[in-house]
């Protein structure tokens, strides 16, 4: 296995449908929408079967469309002959004709007979989510899964597609400054259809009756794209308690359980809730739904995410393959080459050819570029840092690079962190689960001079980092790497366009800078980060327009991850140790220095020989002063010297090869 990074994907479900087809050929088939019949006029449409039951007055039903021989699901509405109701049906079928997504339904037309109206639409849905969830042995749940695939699969393909399809719902705009939103996200307003699951319904103006959870006023005017957030997070959690193994009217039974009502509301019930799905978390993507769920149902809705930033998030660690990528494939008899042994991006391949290389999964996904697993036919094994990914060749396709990495890790270190959480949390019952939990720990004792060293290594050559933390840090097979992706490492004592110097880095290391390698299409540095994470472990003095080198910077980000490892081996939990350090609402690391250096001494009850000295290290890598730092040499000799009550070593065996 080996880990590939391009600076550009294809994804078919970013593409939008084609125009609706016409449902009428009436008048020449030119009019589709706000077709009158007479109260005595058929109708050319004939009834199949009734589909799904939306309320007194409204009813969705299959039809068979007479004029052009195509299956429609419509929606039939009594209006009871009031010309208000109709006027208002007319301008929310207006704001769902505006949304052209794989999924999301398409409108086909609407029309008027007697006091019905009627919305015609595509596709015919098999069932919705919640006869999928709660009636597993339907004759409806069950043809979804004989015409998709089974349940393991189809759930986690399934949340990426609403995350598509509610990131292009909250990207439509309409009229005076009126955003457009779901309003009514539920199992029961998701449809499914073999492959194209997840078309959305119910799509509302911006100041259609509230709702959601939460029931505040104030956020439907301030920010109501977060209550469809909030909405699909709970989707998500009744998704992952079905895939994890809970029926779904067990789940249900639970959070009846903790109300007085027994009503089971997600909005009384969100945090047992969660701490349940975390008991069910034990592998790598389970962590990372779990997180994104947490995040999605935040009572604060200003800290939710946006669907723009939720989607890549649930598409890192997935098993979805970019149908239509130009640079891998399962089965290519084009690509049968060996890989390139070649850095500078001097190996051009024409589009469909390559090196023989197989798709395996999903590590992350950007806006302009993907980062792949992939099964590697032929390669040549390249020696490098022991703690420092390897980049083993670059090459071109058209208008795209790619660059091959090594390992293809299994986790990050924020998904490590979190997952040993959990385990030290879940019940130990089988000596292998407990051996697995000390392998886990060792690797996070000695992490400390792993990281420093390799940190170590990179500063010896005149570069800096720059972005240090756990999401730039991999774990695989028992190691730990010092890693960056997506941007480059910053030169000091020379120019900016030292390539020769900058290669000589590649070769001896592993990094690369996409935005230094010559290309027309990213030529100098890119904007400045603000992503909050990337904050969150920058140093006081850091701004997004310095761009010399400063080890100090990486210093303090360093012990930052520190901190967060030693709070996890001392049986804490980041996110709560991040409650209790946060100042004025700002969880950056530098913005509560002082209080998270007097924090450092309470995860430890006691004192031991080197606890003090291992304590006064964490803090003075986070000193506010960066001229008090001590350089990343001092810091790897100095971890090897530290050791922990139990006598386990802070610096493995591995620091003598480092």
């Amino acid at each position: 296995m080996a880990t590939f990074l391009t600076t550009r994907t294809q994804s078919w479900s970013d593409r939008m449908p084609k125009d609706p087809p016409p449902w009428t050929t009436r008048n020449g088939g030119r009019e589709q929408f706000n077709v009158k019949f007479g109260e005595e006029e058929d109708l050319p449409l004939t009834y199949k079967q009734h589909l799904f039951p939306a309320s007194a007055d409204v009813n969705v039903d299959e039809y068979l469309c007479k004029d052009v021989d195509r299956r429609v699901a419509i929606k039939i509405m009594d209006t009871h002959g009031n010309g208000k109701v109709i006027q208002a049906i007319r301008q929310k079928v207006e704001l769902v004709r505006r949304v052209k997504h794989y999924h999301s339904i398409q409108v086909l037309g609407s029309y008027i007979h007697g006091d019905s109206f009627g919305m015609v639409t595509q596709p015919v849905a098999i069932c919705d989510l919640r006869e999928y969830l709660f009636h597993q042995e339907s004759l409806k749940a069950r043809k979804v899964v004989k015409e998709s695939c089974p349940r393991r699969g189809f759930l986690p393909r399934l949340m990426g597609c609403l995350a598509k399809g509610l990131q292009h719902i909250h990207s439509r705009e309409i009229q005076d400054g009126a955003q457009l939103r779901h309003r009514d996200i539920k199992p029961a307003n998701i449809l499914l259809k073999g492959w194209r699951e997840g078309p959305l319904c119910g799509l509302w103006y911006l100041k259609s009756v509230h709702r959601y959870p939460d029931r505040l006023e104030r956020e439907v005017n301030e920010d109501p794209n977060a209550c469809d957030i909030c909405s699909l997070g709970c989707v998500y959690a009744e998704i992952f308690a079905v895939y994890k193994g809970i029926p779904a009217q067990d789940f249900l039974r639970y959070r009846r359980s903790l109300t007085p009502d027994g009503a089971g509301y997600f909005h009384n019930t969100g945090t047992k809730a969660l701490e349940k799905l975390e008991g069910l978390a034990d592998e790598r993507c389970d962590v990372q739904v779990v997180r994104l769920i947490r995040s999605m149902m935040k009572p604060d809705y200003k800290h939710r995410p946006t669907a723009e930033q939720h989607d890549p998030l649930l598409q890192e660690d997935s098993d979805r393959e970019p149908l239509g990528a130009k640079y891998v494939s399962r089965k290519s008899g084009q690509l049968a080459g060996p890989i390139p042994n070649n850095l500078d991006f001097k190996v051009h391949y024409e589009q469909g050819k390559g090196p023989a290389v197989e798709w395996w999964r999903n590590l992350r996904h950007w806006e302009h570029s993907t980062l792949d697993v992939a099964t590697i036919l032929k390669q040549d094994k390249i020696s490098k840092h022991r703690h420092i990914v390897k980049l083993i060749s670059t090459y071109q396709h058209p208008d795209m690079l790619t660059l091959h990495f090594e390992p293809a890790a299994k986790y990050d270190l924020r998904t490590y962190l979190e997952l040993t959480e959990l385990r030290m949390k879940q019940p130990l019952d089988s000596l292998d689960s407990w051996k697995r939990l000390q392998k886990m720990l060792e690797l996070l004792r000695e992490s400390f001079g792993c990281l420093s060293g390799a940190l170590a290594a990179v500063h010896e050559t005149q570069y800096d980092h720059g972005e240090l933390r756990p999401a730039n840090i991999l774990v695989d097979n028992n190691r730990i790497f010092l890693s960056k992706f997506s941007v480059g490492l910053k030169f000091r004592g020379s120019s900016a366009t030292s390539l020769g110097k900058l290669f000589r880095f590649i070769d001896q290391f592993g990094y690369t800078n996409l935005d230094r390698h010559g290309s027309s299409r990213t030529q100098g540095r890119p904007q400045p980060i603000i992503d909050p994470e990337v904050i969150q472990y920058q140093p006081p003095e850091w701004t997004p327009e310095i761009d010399e080198g400063r080890p100090a910077a990486d210093i303090f980000s360093l012990g930052c991850v520190f901190i967060e490892i030693y709070r996890v081996i001392t049986g804490g939990r980041v996110r709560e140790f991040e409650e209790k350090r946060v100042v004025n609402g700002k969880p950056a690391y530098r913005d509560s220095v002082p209080r998270t250096q007097k924090l450092l001494a309470s995860f430890e009850e006691g004192t031991y020989e080197t606890k003090d000295d291992f304590i006064g290290m964490l803090c003075s890598m986070i000193d506010e002063d960066p001229d008090k730092r001590p350089e990343a040499a001092v810091v790897h000799r100095q971890m090897a010297k530290y050791k922990t009550r139990e006598g386990h070593p802070r610096c493995g065996s591995c620091a003598e090869a480092d």
